[in-house]
């Protein structure tokens, strides 16, 4: 049933995400699907450049392959720069073909209420199914 599963990680709550990616792990193990795991960061402006955060590309790499070894499965990392979570997840989804994209979910705030979720925005934009865990 789901052959492709996106976990869209974001950077500051890697450790907060460990109950999404056993939900997925589980739901990959049983219907036989990879997993891949993604995060997106804001461009560093320079004067002559955009540049991705390089301690952020290593920390995800690390979590990437902590979590590999944690559930016994081979997952794949994409990792996206730019300003927009909610669009870079559902560009993500469609690159990767995912069928299923897993996300945590956090306490709403103000701006939740004022202006929507990741999660709310990812659902109303892709046309994978979306399962969010608390």
């Amino acid at each position: 049933m789901f052959k492709n599963i996106l976990i869209p990680i974001e950077p500051k709550h890697f450790a907060e995400s460990e109950k999404a990616m056993k939900v997925a792990g589980d739901l990959a193990k049983h219907y036989g699907g990879a997993i891949t795991l993604m995060t997106l960061t804001p461009f560093i402006r320079t004067i002559t450049r955009q540049v991705p955060q390089d301690a952020v590309i290593a920390d995800f790499k690390a979590f990437v392959e902590k979590q590999s070894h944690a559930l016994g499965l081979d997952l794949k990392a994409a990792f996206r720069v730019g300003d927009s979570v909610s669009e870079g997840i559902v560009e993500t989804a469609e690159e990767t073909r995912a069928d299923l994209i897993v996300m945590s979910s956090h306490d709403p705030v103000l701006s939740d209420y004022l202006f929507g979720s990741n999660a709310s925005s990812v659902v109303l934009h892709t046309e994978a199914s979306v399962l969010v865990v608390r």
